[in-house]
């Protein structure tokens, strides 16, 4: 795990990095999504694979949490990791 002190570091970093070179804070991740019978989302992204699915009262098989959980947990990771990585930024 990083200490703050590394977080920070590795932020000052990548701010030095796309003030001199704009496009390397331009990202080019894929991600895939297939549907599966059941209303089941397989998703990939590099290495990562997660499921989504929805629940048996829509139809589904409830193979994984449904789309608006991820998205609310995308959004709240999203925000907590930004707040953690200014709070080591800050001191």
């Amino acid at each position: 795990m990083a200490s703050p002190d590394q977080i920070r570091a590795n932020v000052e970093r990548k701010v030095e990095e796309v003030a001199l070179r704009p496009s390397a804070g331009q990202g080019t991740a894929t991600t895939r999504v297939t549907l599966k019978p059941g209303l089941e989302c397989e998703i990939e992204d590099g290495t990562w694979k997660l499921t989504a699915g929805m629940s048996d009262k829509w139809g589904g098989t409830n193979a994984g949490p449904n789309p608006g959980i991820l998205g609310r947990g995308a959004l709240g990771s999203c925000l907590a990791i930004g707040y953690g990585v200014w709070a080591a930024r800050l001191g």
